[in-house]
């Protein structure tokens, strides 16, 4: 009984040790170290990690199905460790082998990638499938021919009406207008029109607003209402009507104009005429004339005084 109990017990023992090796030698084929230099035949070399991990996506049509881990020497008795198959090999885990995208993961007590490097090779071409053999169709057989029933003529169907388009002017619409300004004539005319399924609308009110100056005017029989704006520079003038109708905008453009497009002399502005400003010539012969005339009238004066004292005396 107890020389059974051993042989029991050798068994387990063997099965145990056999299964340890046996996994053993499946991570050696998986993964196995590489001296300096090696994998340098790699398609793809020297990928450095990002945040410590290795992502990499092969050109299209190829299958990444090797992988070459460089680290310190302490992962492996050489500094290269060759994978082929996905899975956890010395601290890395390994995933899209087999694939065009593969990804390398470093452990928390594994050391740091260095590089990686890449072998890939062409995806396999899939295998056309057979074509399904066509059986013989059966010869149909031959049956009489009925005789053909009449069938009543249909009766035929009526064209659709066609539907009407739609109409543009339909419904409640505006136009904005403006008539100047021009250089000769600063005040401008701006009207507005409105318009109720195309026919001119009365006593539509209409408030117009140019550069903070607002007024209002209510359109007549025609459905047109206006103002009159003295020109303030470019801007925008709108026109917001009651009762929904539309409200429109439009730009003033800046009104530029010279002196000779105006036909006249702009106030304050110099002339080139002779060099002189208007009015400067004219004060200083003024000037020099009446300075003339107080010291005539002061001579006499002082000829007359004089001549009143001597007869005093004499």
């Amino acid at each position: 009984m107890k020389n059974q109990r051993l042989s029991f017990a050798l068994v387990g023992l063997f099965i145990i040790v056999y299964a340890a090796l046996a996994l053993i030698a499946k991570q050696s084929v998986q993964a196995v170290g590489g001296q300096d230099h090696a994998c340098e035949d790699a398609q793809v070399t020297g990928l450095a990690p990002i945040d410590g991990n290795v992502n990499y996506t092969a050109p299209s049509g190829d299958i990444i199905n090797q992988l070459c881990i460089k680290s310190g020497s302490k992962t492996n008795e050489g500094n290269h460790i060759i994978i082929t198959s996905n899975g956890v090999f010395f601290g890395y885990t390994v995933s899209g082998l087999g694939t065009n995208s593969i990804t390398i993961t470093a452990g928390s007590d594994t050391q740091a990638i260095s590089h990686a490097d890449i072998y890939f090779g062409l995806m396999p071409s899939p295998t056309p499938s057979a074509s399904p053999e066509t059986s013989p169709s059966p010869s149909p057989e031959v049956s009489p021919n009925p005789s053909p029933e009449t069938s009543p003529n249909p009766e035929p169907s009526s064209s659709p009406a066609a539907s009407a388009s739609p109409n543009p002017q339909a419904g409640k619409t505006s136009a904005l207008g403006k008539n100047g300004p021009t250089c000769e004539n600063m005040e401008f005319e701006v009207t507005y029109d409105a318009k109720e399924n195309g026919d001119s609308r009365k006593d539509v009110e209409v408030t117009f607003t140019y550069r903070g100056e607002t007024k209002k005017a209510k359109t007549d029989e025609n459905g047109r209402a206006r103002v009159f704006f003295n020109y303030q520079g470019e801007g925008d003038l709108k026109a917001e009507a009651t009762d929904g109708y539309p409200s429109q905008s439009i730009y003033v453009q800046n009104l530029s104009c010279s002196a000779s497009g105006q036909g006249g002399t702009v106030l304050g502005a110099s002339t080139n005429t002779s060099g002189q400003v208007l009015g400067a010539s004219t004060m200083a012969d003024t000037g020099t004339s009446a300075s003339l005339w107080a010291i005539t009238l002061a001579t006499g004066g002082l000829n007359i005084l004089l001549a009143g004292i001597r007869k005093l005396i004499y």
